[in-house]
């Protein structure tokens, strides 16, 4: 029988199998539900198979917070570290607002 623990209470798994499972939370119908590890790498891999990666027009000088895309991104990365929406960078329009102004590169992903 399972006994409730803590996450950082279980035992580490190193390799999973493909039949492991995973919860997730379905946002659409607000339950949480179950995958496996075979799935989420199939999920995952689709993702980030029909990603594109764009730079943003706008002047990166460790001052500036404010670029223009072409497309919606799903998240932008700001000098190596990956940002979503309103948790790390606003948009309105086509144009996005950094919370970091980045000093080295910025990419949106579309």
């Amino acid at each position: 029988m399972a006994t409730n623990k803590k996450i950082n209470e279980l035992n580490a798994l190193a390799t999973p199998d493909g039949d492991d499972v995973f919860p997730i939370y379905d946002i659409t119908a607000t339950e949480t539900k179950k995958i496996t590890f075979t799935n989420l790498r199939l999920a995952i891999a689709t993702f980030i198979g029909s990603l594109t990666f764009e730079t943003p027009t706008g002047t990166v000088d460790g001052s500036n917070t404010t670029f223009s895309v072409t497309a919606t991104p799903q998240f932008v990365i700001v000098d190596g570290i990956s940002y979503f929406e309103n948790n790390g960078y606003t948009i309105v329009g086509l144009t996005i607002t950094t919370s970091v102004p980045p000093s080295g590169f910025i990419k949106a992903a579309i």
